[in-house]
């Protein structure tokens, strides 16, 4: 980041540069600190040029790191902020400030907008609600607690939504990934803090149809140990490599097995190293069928 741009008043880690690397999404923080961070949260687009202009984009303080996505031409950034009303919701605005729309129509309060990903085709963009902010211990399950997710048609402006069951967060950053086609979801999330011997705790995946209906889900309850660590799909959603207690297993089509060594991806056991998460990747690409493998 230059120094001109205000280099030193820049949150990195929750930043998010455009693909043309030409503006930084930032987020700028006001209000009094609360127990799960700034009360009020903006955004804004910095230049990464002269003249370093920085544009206010969200500026009724209801943005969040995992609510930052850039269109793959950067020409849109997808956040979320409040309405006039004071109800969350999902905007998408042009980084100069010269135009932009509310994708949403929330009519009650949400939680937290913590999860955005929008579809390879640009046709859908899907997102994570979270809220149950903060939970007291011992938790008691509620209803109201439970996350869920929306999916919008950009072409259309309808949306709709998933209830998950006893979904608590969708993981921040790499829980939403829609396959290459843009019509189905996988959504990999946590569910609501229930004590550890409840079949409904721990770590859980669902697939989602582009219209929201869930397809399947494969929970922390299923795996082999009852212990679900790092997931991410392998080239398609429909197969996942998972950790589970020290070993590496692969999901494909509802079936389970161990992973052999040779699909296993170096953690680097040996070295007490620890793996703390996989990043979703398609194996596909450019230039594939000239590679040697």
């Amino acid at each position: 980041v230059p120094p001109e741009a205000g280099d030193e008043a820049i949150d990195r880690h929750n930043s998010r540069l455009a693909p043309g690397r030409d503006w930084l999404a930032v987020l700028s923080y006001s209000g009094e600190e609360t127990a799960t961070g700034p009360q009020f949260v903006d955004v804004d687009a910095v230049q990464m040029s002269a003249r370093f202009a920085r544009v206010r984009l969200a500026e009724r303080g209801g943005g969040s790191a995992g609510a930052l996505l850039w269109s793959p031409d950067g020409t849109w950034l997808y956040t979320s902020d409040y309405d006039a009303g004071g109800i969350l919701q999902v905007y998408r605005r042009h980084p100069d400030g010269r135009g932009g729309e509310q994708l949403t129509a929330h009519d009650a309060p949400l939680g937290q907008i913590n999860a955005l990903a929008l579809s390879p085709d640009g046709e859908r963009l899907a997102y994570a609600v979270r809220n149950l902010l903060t939970a007291s211990q011992p938790y008691t399950y509620d209803a109201a607690d439970e996350g869920w997710v929306g999916i919008v048609d950009l072409t259309t402006g309808a949306s709709r939504q998933s209830r998950l069951s006893d979904l608590g967060a969708v993981e921040s950053g790499r829980g939403l990934v829609w396959d290459a086609n843009g019509e189905r979801l996988l959504v990999v999330g946590d569910s609501l803090p229930v004590a550890a011997d409840d079949p409904r705790a721990g770590r859980q995946v669902s697939w989602l149809t582009a219209d929201g209906r869930i397809e399947r889900s494969f929970r922390q309850a299923d795996a082999p140990t009852r212990q679900l660590g790092w997931i991410t799909p392998l080239g398609d959603i429909d197969t996942l490599l998972f950790s589970s207690s020290n070993a590496v297993y692969r999901y494909e089509n509802g079936a389970v097995r161990q992973a052999r060594p040779e699909e296993t991806p170096p953690v680097g056991v040996e070295l007490g190293r620890r793996t703390v998460g996989v990043l979703p990747a398609t194996l596909a690409f450019a230039g594939e069928a000239a590679c040697v493998r």
